[in-house]
């Protein structure tokens, strides 16, 4: 019992100056990570970037202060031991989780980049909807069924992304059904301008009109216009466009009055 006592104290010296190390590493390991959180705000990354970088900084700071503390009291051994050891931990899992790592990789790039943000409306990997969260792994997109689908950051690094909102416009397609005994070429060359030039219309890029399918006696036409995204939400444009299609008709023979429709489509 005398010996174990003796070989505490004799240690005591060595075992403060250890813990005095550590607890400085951790005092300037925190300070560390709000330093560098802070630059990187400064220099315009987003906070989640930001907040990882902050993270890195104080998990190295530790690791550097804790192999110092061991070096300096004497345990150089045991402090390459730990160091080694987290060094096979880490290469072990990393193989473990590496497509996760992808994917917060790719969510790094993404939130740097912002192709998007949340409340835009977008296409991604054939999926289209509106952005609700953006995190590191996952964007979350509800799609136009309400449904949220969840798109790791690593499917879409790799896919083509449309903004629909950045542009500030969005597109609308009227279909309008005639006879096809009705004189619908006329038709093609009127609506462009008459749709054209309603003052919810954008002049760029011009609105459009072809012939989208003939089954029958019917013939299908597609209308294209664009319009301002606020437009677009509240149905402005789309009654605009309607009624002055409907205007058009009636000034028709009766027989391309009498057999058409028209409707947006979706």
């Amino acid at each position: 019992m005398q010996r174990i006592l003796d070989t505490v104290l004799a240690q005591t010296p060595t075992i403060l100056i250890v813990l005095s190390i550590l607890l400085g590493t951790i005092v300037i390991a925190r300070r560390l990570r709000v330093v560098s959180q802070a630059a990187a705000t400064r220099m315009g990354f987003p906070a989640d970037i930001a907040a990882l970088a902050g993270s890195v900084v104080f998990v190295v700071t530790l690791l550097v202060g804790a192999s110092i503390a061991f070096a300096q009291g004497g345990w150089g051994t045991i402090a390459s031991s730990v160091m080694a050891g987290l060094g096979l931990g880490g290469v072990v899992v990393a193989l473990a989780i590496q497509d996760v790592a992808k994917s917060y990789t790719a969510g790094i790039m993404l939130l740097y980049y912002r192709p998007y943000q949340v409340g835009d409306e977008v296409t991604i990997a054939g999926i289209r909807g509106t952005v609700t969260a953006m995190r590191l792994h996952v964007t979350v997109v509800r799609n136009q069924a309400g449904i949220l689908v969840h798109i790791p950051s690593n499917v879409i690094n790799g896919s083509a992304i449309m903004n629909h909102t950045r542009s500030g416009l969005r597109q609308q397609t009227y279909a309008l059904t005639v006879p096809r005994n009705s004189a619908f070429e006329g038709i093609i060359d009127a609506l462009p301008r008459i749709v054209q030039a309603l003052p919810l219309v954008a002049a760029e890029p011009h609105c459009t009109a072809s012939i989208a399918d003939m089954q029958g006696a019917q013939v299908t036409i597609h209308v294209v216009a664009w319009t301002a995204a606020e437009h677009d939400d509240d149905g402005s444009c789309r009654t605009a466009v309607i009624l002055a299609i409907d205007a058009y008709l009636g000034t028709q023979a009766s027989t391309t009055r009498a057999g058409s429709q028209v409707s947006k489509v979706d």
